[in-house]
């Protein structure tokens, strides 16, 4: 049951549900259930035989990450990057801010395919749904946004 006005899709619902749940297993297993970004610097993973899938997925979020840029016409920048995946108050509390942001500009750039990246996008995407500004009207619009993201979290998880 959703309130008055908001309609969602069963597949957008569906997909934000995987997303939940995968992140919630992601974040139990690789990092004792508190994944900050300083402890998704440090995860130190190998995905064996997976490592395709792995990549693939990664691959596919990519392009759906810029895709939600694209969408809204946004430069892939670092004002552009702060404003969508960084709330007012993680770029006061967060030191490593510049850092993130340069990473990630990289990676939505395809310029690195380095998992940290994809990891970084998906907590904040993540940590902008649960606890920053909400656009529920718009959610229907990121569901191949969310089915990608749990997508890469499912195939680390799974690893």
């Amino acid at each position: 049951m959703l309130s008055a006005g908001i309609t969602i899709s069963a597949e957008t619902l569906k997909a934000i549900g995987e997303f939940s749940i995968n992140w919630s297993v992601f974040e139990a297993i690789h990092c004792n259930s508190e994944a900050s970004a300083g402890k998704l610097h440090k995860l130190d993973l190998t995905f064996g035989e997976k490592e395709q899938m792995v990549r693939q997925s990664i691959s596919a979020f990519r392009i759906e990450l810029s895709k939600f840029f694209s969408d809204r016409e946004w430069a892939i920048d670092n004002d552009s990057i702060k404003y969508c995946l960084y709330t007012e108050v993680s770029q006061i509390r967060y030191s490593r801010i510049q850092e993130d942001v340069a990473l990630i500009q990289q990676f939505l750039l395809n310029e690195t395919d380095d998992y940290h990246a994809a990891l970084l996008c998906i907590q904040r995407i993540r940590n902008n749904f649960f606890h920053g500004t909400k656009e529920f009207y718009h959610l229907d619009n990121q569901c191949a946004l969310f089915q990608s993201a749990s997508n890469v979290l499912y195939n680390i998880n799974c690893r």
